[in-house]
């Protein structure tokens, strides 16, 4: 990887995969936590080789960086807590497709990248039971964008995403 700065040094978020979205937000609302609003995520993914299509419901909390991503998988078996159980730590990086080189060298394992290429972000499995996202710059402006929209509760309807 080019430039001097590790590949795990800019931690932004962590991911936790729940049942139901609005008895999470519910649950860590009462901790001071406020949130985004709630998306709808269609995704194209490559799994291990194999191309799958996820679709999930996610939010942030608005307090950060030191955000909680909250995540709910509908479809696609991916994220969900009876498959990958996508809980996990975020970090941003200049160049998704280096810093997951540098880390598969040093025994991390890239399974999930979107279709799309180049990839904006991608996830490896480590040491342990946390995966790990790498997240790409293209990223950042739609995160903030998102992190500026408020929660309006379990009646709204989710802005739908297709990533």
């Amino acid at each position: 990887m080019t430039g001097t700065r590790p590949p795990l040094a800019d931690l932004y978020h962590t991911g936790v995969v729940v049942e139901d979205i609005h008895e999470a937000i519910a649950a860590y609302a009462a901790t001071g936590a406020a949130f985004a609003e709630v998306r709808d995520i269609t995704m194209e993914v490559v799994l291990d080789g194999e191309r799958r299509m996820e679709r999930m419901l996610a939010t942030y909390t608005k307090q950060g960086p030191g955000h909680v991503e909250l995540i709910q998988e509908l479809e696609g078996g991916i994220w969900g807590p009876s498959a990958l159980n996508l809980n996990h730590v975020g970090y941003w990086v200049e160049d998704v497709e280096s810093a997951a080189e540098e880390l598969e060298k040093s025994g991390f394992k890239l399974r999930l990248l979107p279709a799309a290429r180049p990839p904006r972000l991608a996830y490896l499995s480590g040491p342990g039971n946390i995966w790990v996202e790498l997240v790409g710059p293209a990223v950042r402006p739609s995160l903030e964008q998102w992190l500026a929209t408020s929660y309006a509760g379990s009646d709204a309807l989710p802005t739908c995403i297709r990533a």
